[in-house]
């Protein structure tokens, strides 16, 4: 008995718990809209309910992670960045990242290993501010993700989505909140299908930026047939 009691846990369990591959939102059939906010699919005998306003947060934030250039400030005078002789070989190694970033340098090779460095642009924000220690942040984004100048382990160039600062990744966001289809707004068919299928093309489509899942299983339709037959 308490064997066959544990086999029907895990069988709820494995029914409640429904993951798709990412191409699986290509193939969704789009049942309508629910409440103004969420777009009802089927998926082969699957249900699942879909949270309109997290899936275009989410595709509005990947593309902003994937293609802004922030832009810098410059400052008033070139304010000198006290690097570690590795740390300064990424900034050297990897200027573009940080200029696409919204960091300018004056780069002086003449000058002794750590003080060849100096920051003459932050990235550009009405809300957020940022400094040096902003740079020793991005230094250790690339460094543990693609290798130091200093270690000859430098990769390819890496994309803009890869190497973001927390604080640039928060400004991005905010704003994918403020400009996605909100809760509450009637939604044509049209619409619906564009949102689901954007969402095979997305890195990671299974939750909005601020951690919110953009997707639920409602039910499987061969249980329903089987309690009615």
């Amino acid at each position: 008995m308490a064997l066959d009691a544990e086999e029907d846990e895990n069988t709820a369990v494995e029914k409640l718990v429904r993951t798709i591959d990412k191409s699986g939102f290509g193939n969704m059939e789009i049942i309508g809209q629910f409440n103004l906010g969420f777009i009802v699919t089927r998926l082969n005998g699957d249900l699942f309910i879909l949270d309109q306003h997290a899936c275009d947060e989410k595709s509005s934030y990947e593309r902003l992670l994937a293609t802004t250039v922030v832009h810098g400030q410059p400052l008033i005078r070139p304010l000198p960045v006290e690097l570690s002789a590795s740390a300064e070989m990424v900034v050297i190694e990897y200027r573009e990242v940080f200029e696409q970033n919204g960091f300018r340098f004056k780069i002086d090779q003449d000058a002794a290993a750590t003080r060849r460095v100096q920051l003459v642009a932050v990235p550009f924000s009405k809300k957020t501010q940022f400094g040096v220690e902003d740079v020793h942040e991005l230094v250790s984004v690339i460094s543990d993700r693609f290798g130091d100048g200093a270690s000859g382990r430098k990769n390819k160039m890496p994309s803009l989505a890869e190497c973001r600062l927390p604080k640039i990744m928060a400004m991005f966001a905010s704003r994918a909140c403020r400009f996605s289809i909100m809760i509450g707004r009637a939604l044509p068919y049209s619409t619906m299908l564009k949102i689901v299928r954007r969402l095979q093309e997305l890195d990671q489509p299974w939750n909005c930026p601020h951690g919110r899942p953009t997707m639920r299983h409602l039910v499987d339709l061969n249980d329903i047939k089987e309690a009615f037959s």
